[in-house]
């Protein structure tokens, strides 16, 4: 079984690694490099690699159930008993999730993706002096505080704008949800 299901992840993770280090054929200059570099650390991108991962872990956890019912009945030559065994020992504390969680950091090094990732957006979206600014601007302490603020805040402005949001969301929703009722009304009595 672990044969079977391994080509699957072993394929989508080869496709994600080999589209990320396509050859460029506009490589970045040296100076850039440094720069863009520099600003990663500065901005805390040696954390983005291990936050894509763990958000990753967290859909992944969530839709556990469903991809191993998938994977499951996607398995041939098990018996009906053989598949029920297979779930359990999937879903179980030593599962899949768990020992993919494991496994995982082990063969990819998620900081080199996010570098590998972002460095040619950032050669795209600014030049030289763009980012010569942005690390003049990063490097001080209110640069610092700003990146350890940033997500915080960003948080706290999206709880913010939900619990503002939400009551004219379910008022709409209310709406839209007594016209279809009343024009189903209308349509049944005609």
């Amino acid at each position: 079984m672990q044969r079977r299901l391994a080509p699957r992840f072993a394929a989508v993770l080869l496709l994600a690694s080999a589209v990320a280090q396509a050859a460029d054929p506009n490589p970045i200059s040296e100076t850039k490099r440094q720069l863009m570099l520099e600003l990663f650390e500065l901005t805390g991108g040696e954390r983005s690699g291990d936050q894509v991962m763990e958000v990753m872990f967290a859909q992944m956890e969530q839709s556990q159930g469903a991809m191993i019912e998938q994977v499951v009945a996607g398995t041939s030559g098990l018996s009906p008993d053989e598949q029920s065994a297979l779930r359990e020992q999937l879903a179980g504390a030593q599962g899949l999730f768990a020992k993919f969680r494991t496994r995982l950091p082990e063969r990819i090094d998620f900081q080199e993706l996010m570098q590998t990732v972002v460095m040619p957006i950032y050669d795209r979206h600014f030049d030289e002096q763009d980012l010569r600014e942005m690390v003049a601007f990063y490097r001080p302490p209110a640069g610092r505080t700003a990146v350890s603020l940033l997500p915080q805040i960003t948080q706290e402005t999206m709880q913010g704008v939900t619990e503002k949001l939400q009551p004219k969301l379910l008022d709409l929703v209310q709406e839209i949800i007594t016209e279809e009722a009343a024009a189903l009304a209308k349509a049944g009595s005609s």
